[in-house]
């Protein structure tokens, strides 16, 4: 399309304020890790002064670059006043090289564009990560083919690098103008120090906060031109085939005023992209990619509109879909003909979406609302509609969909709604199913009902299985309310009532906040300096709150928060407490559903201290359980997806902890079993920290809902029997100041979520669910049913003559039960609904037919 020579281009403007100029050097250096060489002498000076997030560092890290015809070479000499303690563990190419001491370069060639860049990293040994990193999303496929020299001193280390300008080959230079940073992570010491030439907040992956180099005349080079015009040139044709392709989904003559709207904008960019200004180009390149989404979901509108020609469509899709509301279901459109199904164990809860799709006008005034479902005997099942609210995510969450725009999350209560031409709307339908109810099938309709077009009924079918979920969940966990933060946002609102009602409320999606119990009132110190116990409100609570399917319970009142044994001062009254509250938990038989969760993401350092604190304990009450939750910090080098030999560093524990809870990612599945073996607990959590990942999580607003619901399929998978999540009402800053999260939903730094399942009510009502709590409710049924199924399982087969009457299910049992393709990886699982949702149905299935088989 392009001829390479005789091209116009032209140079972007609007950049001003280069902060430094790198000049082009007549010689190359020599690559042997010396920094005190001529080539070096006149190279451009960096200075990595900024701690991340704040303060000064304590050592210094000075930075050369220079370039000539055909490389750019960077040079980093690190102060290091004691190289013996530097961490140099990775010796893998492209491996997880930033767990090591390390220095890392970031180029951004575009300066309009700073969210495409060029990282990479180099630890002491040589060893090069590089990647490139396009709108928070990395692709370590990238290969820079850097050269390295890495030198460590006696006060110092030094990496030099020489990158080959050809490998700059996503990303045309058409300026001499970048935006660069460079960072080093230096581990010698704790906390590790982390710093960076311009300052950064939370991340050195903060390309607003690059700093702005001249490259003088970089952009003239003649092999820079060259590969300039190859990249123009295959991004425009990849796009022009993307748009002659979304041109065949429509018909050559257009009835509609939808499809003629989008056959004329897929030819608007067509010509677009064939311009002959290969700047311009670049710029309609970088624009497409970004609108490419909304752009695929205005030819799937179109198309329908084309083939229906209704006013608007009625979807029901899974609850597991994540759709922004210009962006249409690929399913087929509901009529009056179609069945909406359901399938559901007594005591379960089930949801879909009905989304509305406005085609061909403004949709005024719509009501979308269920009838009652009548069953067996005339039993009648009331459903739950909410309205889903959309937030808009401004900056994509690293690892997610990657697309900025309006996700659905809040689920706020159904009012009328008006739909915008080309827009949809999500109603969010949940069938709470009581454990008495009948088994067997009931029946209602959907009704949706547009001001200003006909009214649409759909019927709805829920199958109620034989089937029935206990109040307590099998799956112990801990996913912590923050009571003072709700205080920050609600006031005088925030009462004890509604407090009671936001536990209860957690309890019905079957994940337990530790449930607020009067320690305060148990232990009495008696005149002559011996304790005892009052147990009777205590109990009442635990049973009270078990009874509403509260799993587990955190000991407070006993134990200081932190890794270190009580004080001398206080051990003898400490040792009294623990060996009460040991013996009265083993005579309730709730030992295993009580723990001390005292510190949390330890380092290694304060291994020594966490085994002291363990024996205390135990030595006053062997049955209490120490939880640890277990970061980068008490894991080392280990990854799950990319184990070491040598295992978790946490494995030095063995013996000490009681509950195991590693992150997902620090999941060392070998050790774990065999301490599940020894009478340990394994247990699993997630946070921020899986950002840029493909872990399943339940907290990424702006990725797939399938991940939520994976969750459950993974801690079985992996022999979890409990779940952690450290916060679910995360709605103010470290001040106080309450976060507007339905206009930006970011509360802890990093991601889209993370923190919150649930919104404060700008009414001050009580708390509004998120569609991730209602997956995540799913994906511990989900659990709940494969541990049904694995008892009865285990049941039927110690009875020889019930095991050969039913050969055959239970043999299609043992292929359900093995949730490896499914999760087919610690960190890879299906992205796809449809076979959660089969197997869900399935598994009901054979509950229900193993049950009366027996009987």
């Amino acid at each position: 399309m392009f001829a390479l020579l005789g091209l116009s281009i032209s140079l972007l403007t609007g950049i001003a304020g280069a902060q430094q100029i790198v000049a082009r050097s007549p010689q190359a250096p020599v690559l042997d890790g010396v920094p005190d060489e001529p080539a070096w002498s006149k190279a451009t000076v960096f200075n990595l002064t900024h701690r991340l997030g704040n303060g000064k560092t304590q050592v210094g890290t000075i930075v050369k670059m220079t370039f000539n015809g055909d490389r750019l070479f960077v040079l980093f000499v690190c102060e290091e006043p004691d190289p013996k303690a530097m961490k140099r563990a990775v010796r893998q190419r492209d491996g997880e090289v930033w767990r090591d001491d390390c220095v890392e370069v970031f180029l951004a060639p575009d300066p309009n564009e700073p969210s495409s860049y060029y990282h990479i990293v180099v630890n002491s040994l040589g060893i090069v990560r590089d990647e490139f990193w396009c709108d928070g999303k990395d692709d370590v496929g990238w290969d820079s083919n850097a050269k390295v020299a890495a030198r460590v001193e006696s006060n110092r280390w030094v990496a030099e690098i020489a990158i080959p300008l050809e490998r700059l080959n996503r990303v045309p230079i058409f300026s001499e103008i970048w935006k660069v940073n460079f960072a080093r992570q230096r581990y010698s010491v704790e906390p590790p120090e982390l710093s960076t030439w311009q300052p950064c907040k939370a991340s050195f992956h903060e390309p607003e906060n690059f700093g702005t180099v001249t490259f003088e005349d970089i952009n003239a080079l003649p092999s820079v031109r060259k590969l300039s015009g190859k990249i123009v040139q295959s991004e425009a044709n990849r796009l022009l085939k993307t748009i002659r392709q979304l041109l065949t989904q429509l018909p050559t003559v257009q009835k509609t005023e939808t499809g003629k709207e989008v056959a004329k904008l897929l030819t608007d960019w067509q010509h677009r992209l064939s311009e002959r200004n290969l700047s311009g180009v670049w710029r309609q390149v970088r624009t497409l990619d970004k609108q490419m989404p909304t752009l695929s979901a205005i030819v799937a509108r179109a198309k329908l509109a084309e083939r229906s020609r209704r006013p608007y469509a009625v979807f029901a899709v899974s609850p597991m879909l994540k759709l922004r509301p210009e962006q249409i279901p690929e399913s087929e459109p509901l009529d009056g003909k179609s069945v909406v199904s359901l399938f559901a164990a007594k005591g379960e809860a089930e949801s879909l979406q009905i989304i509305v799709a406005a085609l061909e006008k403004d949709l005024e005034g719509v009501k979308v609302g269920v009838t009652p479902l009548v069953g067996p005997k005339g039993s009648v099942i009331l459903p739950e509609v909410r309205l889903v609210g959309y937030v808009p995510v401004q900056k994509p969450t690293p690892g997610g969909f990657g697309v900025a725009g309006s996700y659905p999350d809040p689920l706020l209560p159904i009012r009328t709604f008006d739909v915008q031409r080309g827009r949809c709307q999500s109603v969010w339908l949940t069938v709470w199913v009581p454990r008495n109810s009948l088994a067997g099938v009931y029946e209602g309709a959907i009704v949706v009902e547009p001001k200003n077009a006909a009214k649409l009924t759909v019927p709805i079918r829920l199958r109620v299985y034989d089937v029935t979920l206990p109040v307590q969940s099998h799956l112990k966990t801990c996913v912590l309310i923050w009571d003072y933060k709700a205080r920050q946002v609600y006031g005088d609102a925030w009462t004890p009532e509604r407090s009671r009602r936001f536990y209860e409320l957690c309890l019905r999606y079957r994940f337990t906040p530790p449930p607020p119990l009067p320690w305060d009132k148990v232990f009495v110190k008696q005149p002559d300096g011996t304790w005892v116990a009052k147990w009777d409100e205590f109990d009442r609570e635990v049973e009270a709150w078990m009874s509403k399917g509260a799993t587990a319970f955190s000991i407070g009142g006993i134990l200081r928060w932190g890794t270190k044994p009580p004080p001398e001062n206080e051990r003898e009254d400490v040792a009294a407490k623990l060996k009460l509250l040991g013996e009265h938990l083993k005579r309730k038989g709730w030992s295993e559903r009580f723990y001390f969760y005292v510190f949390d993401e330890p380092s290694t350092a304060e291994f020594a201290n966490i085994e002291a604190l363990c024996r205390f304990v135990h030595q006053h009450a062997p049955n209490l359980n120490i939880l640890l939750t277990a970061g980068y910090g008490a894991t080392g080098p280990f990854r799950s997806h990319a184990p070491t030999p040598e295992g978790a560093a946490y494995r030095a524990l063995a013996g000490s902890i009681n509950i195991w809870v590693p992150h997902i990612d620090c999941f060392d599945e070998p050790f774990l079993r065999e301490r599940k073996k020894l009478g340990d607990q394994v247990w699993m959590y997630v946070c921020i920290s899986t950002v840029g990942k493909t872990y399943p999580d339940i907290w990424r607003i702006d990725w797939t809902g399938v991940s939520h619901r994976a969750i459950g399929w993974w801690l079985w998978r992996y022999g979890c029997e409990g779940f952690l999540y450290w916060c679910v009402n995360y709605w103010t800053d470290d001040k106080g100041k309450p976060f507007d999260l339905f206009a930006n939903p970011v509360a802890y730094p990093g991601g889209n979520g993370d923190g919150f399942l649930f919104y404060p009510d700008p009414q001050r009502g009580d708390p509004i669910p998120s569609v991730r709590v209602e997956i995540f409710r799913d994906a511990i049924e989900d659990y709940d049913l494969l541990t049904m199924l694995h008892r009865t399982v285990t049941s039927l087969k110690a009875d020889k003559k019930f095991a050969q009457k039913l050969a055959k299910p239970l043999s299609e049992v043992e292929q359900l039960l093995d949730a490896s393709n499914l999760i087919l990886a610690a960190n890879k699982f299906v992205d796809d609904p449809r076979p959660y949702e089969q197997r869900h149905k399935r598994i009901l299935e054979l509950l229900e037919l193993l049950a009366k088989g027996k009987r």
